[in-house]
């Protein structure tokens, strides 16, 4: 047992959750004329938060979920946010210590991951909650995802395709942006996929935006069937109704697709799929 590794990837997942715990801030006041600083309130009381009504995960399992204050509902978005980004802090640290060869690249190499985790986390909430993807996320997650590719294979002709890929791949989304005047793919998608796939590389970045499509074909899917089901049960005359919302949801309706690049992309880093190989 390596126990100084453990002991590290055990720091790896409270360092990830401290900024998972940031991230919630950040989430919340973006663009909304807040500031980041100044204490954190209960957004039902406005009483101001004490230290340890922040831990993370930890305040909101003690707290069982309401506000100490005010027994307000916490939003169940706190702890998920924070356990995620602890998970995936912990993960990307196993990965750099077991894929960085030179011990002087394995900081910067680490701390480029753990960049791209918080944007990933940030763009993913954000995404879901308001439907947009802030440029800002996607610029930066572009420009640490190139210094993560020259650490990786420096600047050489793989660098070279990989930026090209990126850039392809962008434009397809954007051509899917502009022929269906936003209707099929948001112009954020184009953006935030051109990050992703620099920092995934060829050909991984492909079999992510396949990926992508599986999954949000797959997720709409459901979600068709359960809204169906619950109107099949609804309009059976019992008391029992499976409501997961008043409107009626199609293969027209509109759904967030940076979600699903991100999780695409977080599934093929990890387990490196290749689509060619599941093709050919």
């Amino acid at each position: 047992m390596n126990i100084s590794g453990d002991l590290a990837a055990i720091f790896s997942f409270v360092l990830g959750a401290i900024v998972g715990s940031f991230l919630n801030v950040l989430i919340l006041r973006y663009n909304t004329g807040l500031g980041i600083y100044g204490r954190s309130r209960c957004f039902s009381c406005g009483s101001p938060l004490r230290w340890y009504d922040l831990i993370p995960i930890v305040s909101f399992l003690a707290l069982r979920s309401r506000c100490r204050y005010c027994g307000a509902k916490i939003s169940v978005q706190y702890p998920i946010v924070e356990l995620f980004s602890g998970l995936l802090f912990a993960l990307f640290f196993i990965f750099a210590r077991n894929n960085t060869f030179s011990i002087s690249l394995f900081i910067p190499y680490l701390i480029c991951l753990w960049f791209i985790a918080s944007v990933l986390i940030f763009t993913l909430v954000y995404d879901l909650k308001h439907k947009i993807i802030p440029d800002s996320a996607s610029i930066a997650l572009a420009v640490v995802a190139i210094v993560f590719s020259v650490l990786t294979i420096g600047a050489s002709q793989a660098l070279f395709i990989n930026l090209i890929t990126a850039l392809i791949i962008s434009l397809i989304f954007a051509s899917f942006w502009f022929i269906s005047r936003g209707r099929a793919m948001g112009l954020g998608d184009a953006k935030l996929v051109f990050g992703l796939a620099v920092f995934l590389g060829y050909p991984m970045s492909i079999s992510a935006t396949v990926v992508a499509f599986w999954i949000g074909a797959a997720y709409a899917l459901i979600i068709i069937a359960m809204d169906k089901a619950s109107r099949i049960v609804a309009t059976g005359g019992g008391d029992f109704q499976l409501s997961y919302s008043s409107k009626q949801i199609t293969m027209k309706s509109e759904l967030p697709f940076g979600p699903f690049l991100i999780i695409a992309a977080l599934i093929v880093f990890f387990f490196e799929i290749n689509a060619f190989v599941l093709f050919l």
